[in-house]
Parts: C-alpha cells; structure tokens; sequence
C-alpha cells in the first residue's frame, strides 16, 4: 500500500468528463435501419452466400439515402 500511497501524491489520477456529440438528423428510424444494416451485414458475412452480400448492399445503400 505503500507504494500506492506514493504514485497517488506523484502522478494522481485524473477524471475526464466526455460528452456525447448530438446529431440532430439520425433520429430513431435512421438508427433502426443501422442495426438492422449491422445484422444483415454480420449474416452477409458469416454465411459468404451471394444473395445475402445483395441484401445487405440493398440495405446500405438505402440508408445512405434516407442520411
């Protein structure tokens, strides 16, 4: 302990507040629309099957869209 006792008076720890930056134009049906782009994207992925990489790409490029 007292090696501990010692760093804290050398090198205290600091606390850092952050702050999540707010995004006015992704409101909840934009941030559904990624999840679900996320799992098509995870099967599209784990299967290697064509037709699912299609719909996963349909996927994407709608969301870009709507953004």
């Amino acid at each position: 302990m007292c090696v501990l006792e010692g760093l804290d008076q050398v090198a205290p720890l600091r606390e850092r507040h952050v702050s999540k930056h707010h995004v006015p134009w992704l409101n909840d049906d934009h941030k559904q629309a990624i999840k679900c782009r996320d799992r098509l994207f995870k099967r599209a992925k784990g299967s290697r099957s064509l037709l699912d990489y299609e719909i996963y790409k349909q996927s994407r490029n709608e969301i870009l869209t709507k953004l």
